[in-house]
């Protein structure tokens, strides 16, 4: 068993070289990610801003954003389980990217169109009182 100053020493380094992984990524939002939930570095810090600003052209938010028509949706509906607006739009605000991008404005309007009516319809119809 390792003495508990080897354990924390041992732990550390992996840690390190774990964080420097991430950090390493080819996809920007792993590295934002990285920076804000693991390091704790302020959102308004000169890195994490520019690390910000590279998301919305690496490959996370280009294959959430894939596919939207022009209406901001995706040709199911808003709720459907990952595929939906609702779904594309949480992911998309866990990696900032609702200030950054159109195709995010456009899902947000159009989840929040569907929530405010299109979901009442459904679930009148399903009731059968319209």
């Amino acid at each position: 068993m390792l003495k508990q100053a080897t354990y924390e020493r041992t732990k550390k380094e992996a840690d390190d070289s774990t964080v420097e992984w991430l950090l390493q990524s080819e996809d920007p939002s792993i590295q934002y990610l990285t920076l804000t939930d693991i390091l704790n570095m302020p959102k308004d810090s000169s890195e994490v801003e520019e690390t910000l600003r590279r998301v919305p052209v690496g490959p996370r938010v280009r294959v959430l954003l894939d596919g939207q028509e022009s209406d901001g949706g995706f040709g199911v509906h808003p709720y459907q389980k990952w595929t939906g607006a609702h779904w594309r739009l949480v992911s998309l605000i866990e990696l900032g990217q609702i200030w950054y991008s159109n195709g995010c404005w456009a899902t947000l309007t159009f989840a929040m169109f569907h929530a405010s009516t299109g979901c009442i319809d459904d679930v009148l119809l399903k009731k059968g009182t319209r």
